[in-house]
């Protein structure tokens, strides 16, 4: 008899295949259980950052929402009851005053009591259309200022008031930064109902910024926390002594892909190149 007939080389090969396939199915269970590690590990590490995330936008938004509440403390204290306290003043003052210098002080109180009212809610939100609403916040900018305002693509039909106030709060967010930061003296808005995404591009032509210092700054915070509360992307560019640009996309109501969206295809492909030139 052969000795690889013999029962005990037989035995021995046996061994050594149970051997094997138990050392690969100890491996391959092994290897399994790493990678299931791996992945709960960098699930639990992602979740953790998630949280993070969130929690930084809590406390980012109760900061703001302080803020605001300070600077609309302010225009009432330092600026309206003032300017009231002078009218108060002129009309129990014994020295002449004139009917028109009176009026003007009044009018002031009232533009003034307007421009509060109007940070605390665009009036008539509900009945204006966002294409109103936006262009309405371009001619709040100081005199001076070359303000460019366009639009392209059908106005959707569904927008809730909502979603109208938070796009409206991005933009003069951004028109605020503009206005303090920028030394701009030229700001192109556009605004772009398209098949995929509603678009808010702003343009100026200021002296630029540095994108790292300006994303620690409340009013950039306050952009990216309204942001994602529409479930937007927001891109910002910017280079010293070229101006800035500025770029939401907004996904668009599917109930609104009409046939008419179409025809704003090319305006969409241009804006949608620009956001990934940014």
């Amino acid at each position: 008899m052969e000795n690889w007939n013999r029962p005990e080389t037989i035995a021995l090969w046996l061994i050594i295949i149970l051997i094997l396939f138990t050392f690969l199915t100890i491996s391959m269970v092994y290897i399994v259980k790493v990678y299931l590690k791996r992945i709960y590990t960098e699930r639990e590490k992602a979740q953790k950052l998630k949280l993070e995330y969130k929690s930084a936008l809590i406390h980012d938004s109760v900061v703001i929402q302080e803020k605001e509440r300070e600077r609309i403390a302010a225009d009432l204290h330092d600026s309206l009851i003032s300017k009231l306290n002078s009218v108060k003043y002129m009309m129990y003052s014994t020295d002449e005053i004139s009917v028109i210098e009176l009026s003007q002080k009044i009018d002031e109180s009232i533009k003034l009591t307007r421009h509060i009212s109007h940070d605390l809610c665009p009036p008539l939100i509900d009945e204006s259309s966002l294409i109103e609403i936006i262009e309405e916040l371009t001619l709040e900018f100081p005199v001076g200022t070359d303000t460019l305002f366009t639009y392209s693509g059908i106005e959707y039909n569904n927008i809730t008031k909502d979603s109208k106030l938070q796009i409206s709060r991005v933009a003069q967010e951004i028109f605020n930064n503009i206005q303090k930061h920028s030394g701009a003296n030229v700001v192109s808005t556009h605004i772009h109902f398209g098949y995929r995404y509603f678009v808010l591009y702003i343009t100026d032509n200021g002296i630029g910024y540095d994108t790292e210092s300006i994303s620690k700054g409340l009013g950039h915070k306050n952009i990216i926390l309204r942001s994602e509360y529409l479930k937007a992307k927001t891109f910002f560019k910017s280079d010293k002594g070229v101006g800035s640009r500025y770029i939401i996309l907004i996904n668009s109501p599917a109930d609104s892909l009409c046939i008419n969206n179409v025809m704003t295809a090319n305006s969409e492909q241009k804006l949608i190149h620009e956001e990934q030139n940014v």
